[in-house]
């Protein structure tokens, strides 16, 4: 049995372990659109990791990278919602984590030049799935990563035109904003939060920036006018943290707007406060309600690890709500999944996602997982 280390019942372990039977089977035929296969890899080698011999497990997760490898080796332009940038990202993620021992710089040649060019010519529709922050995402990882002076370079430059365009568009989202401020319909209110998750994105992808030590004069300005409006427009936002709304997704929100807010490479004064006064109006759980058809598998998916990483960052006593999601995704599995949001056929956004999420909290794993969420 996988989950021999569950502190819960015996039921609960044996349930427990009847998730991961129906998962593997049905991670066999989980397709992501915006992410590829990179849900299910991560998925099988996380599991891999527990089992002491060579498995089925290991194998099919091998399988699949080199279905992935293939498939870039394909690759000669970047689509809109392409799953390149993810695609890629994965084989980072599977070195950082020990996992595999390749050569990233010749396996992941073509793809940086082809990303960096990309970024370099072409403006992004998008923030996410495929869009600037899902670009730079990989560029990131690339450059910690490759012992290829001349690619560094290259890589260092295209980051540089990512912080242009995300400083283009934050700007762009603020102007956008302004012209909602005299409205307090759900809808403004709705477009308000959307403002703050993606300035939230932008924050979290600057730190990442921070932390490789690039382009560090403008970054730094960039990061302090965002974080301050974060923090500005969460306060303005009442329902974003109020008992009263019935929307999930405002919990996942404001959850991820905290996470990236915890993370802070640079400190600042309004920080610990901002984070104990939403810290604890998350703890209880407020906005989630199980009950509720119109929650997505998704954003409890979402929610569920930005909790752990915000406990981790700051401290917070997030147990019980982090207990209150998984014991509601594995329900989710276990549910006709056309009655589901988030499931099925849906990777990280469903079963691949539930998956983890199970290897994390039963398998005493920490995979490191949420640049995915943050960025895709």
């Amino acid at each position: 049995m996988i989950f021999e280390k569950s502190q819960g019942s015996a039921s609960h372990a044996l349930r427990l372990s009847a998730l991961i039977r129906s998962l593997k089977d049905r991670l066999h035929n989980d397709h992501d659109f915006y992410f590829g296969p990179a849900g299910r890899i991560m998925f099988f080698y996380g599991l891999a990791s527990l089992e002491d011999d060579e498995t089925d497990d290991s194998r099919y997760a091998e399988e699949l990278l080199v279905e992935s490898y293939k498939y870039l080796r394909k690759v000669r332009a970047i689509p809109r919602f392409s799953s390149v940038p993810a695609t890629g990202w994965v084989f980072c993620w599977l070195t950082n984590n020990g996992f595999i021992d390749i050569d990233l710089d010749t396996m992941l040649e073509d793809v940086d030049l082809l990303i960096s060019n990309d970024v370099q010519k072409n403006f992004s529709i998008d923030l996410i799935n495929g869009g600037i922050l899902s670009k730079g995402s990989y560029l990131i990882e690339r450059f910690s990563l490759t012992k290829d002076v001349i690619n560094r370079d290259k890589i260092e430059e295209s980051l540089a035109y990512v912080v242009d365009e995300v400083e283009y568009q934050f700007q762009q989202m603020v102007n956008s904003k302004t012209r909602t401020l005299a409205n307090s319909n759900d809808h403004a209110v709705d477009k308000r939060i959307d403002a703050v998750v993606s300035s939230s994105r932008m924050y979290a992808f600057l730190n990442k920036c921070m932390d490789i030590d690039i382009y560090s004069s403008k970054v730094n300005s960039l990061a302090q006018t965002i974080a301050g409006h974060i923090i500005d427009q969460t306060y303005l936002i009442p329902s974003l943290s109020s008992s009263a709304t019935e929307k999930a997704g405002r919990l996942e929100s404001l959850l991820l707007t905290l996470t990236a807010i915890a993370q802070s490479r640079v400190p600042f004064k309004e920080q610990e406060l901002f984070l104990k006064f939403y810290s604890e109006r998350v703890a209880g759980g407020l906005g989630f309600d199980m009950q509720n058809p119109q929650i997505s598998v998704f954003s409890a998916i979402k929610s569920l690890k930005f909790s752990r990483v915000l406990a981790e960052k700051s401290g917070s006593e997030l147990t019980r709500l982090e207990e209150k999601l998984f014991d509601y995704l594995i329900q989710s599995s276990f549910t006709d999944p056309a009655t589901i949001v988030g499931i099925p056929s849906a990777g990280l956004a469903g079963i691949s996602g539930i998956g983890l999420s199970a290897l994390e909290s039963e398998g005493n794993l920490s995979l490191g997982w949420e640049d995915a969420l943050m960025f895709y």
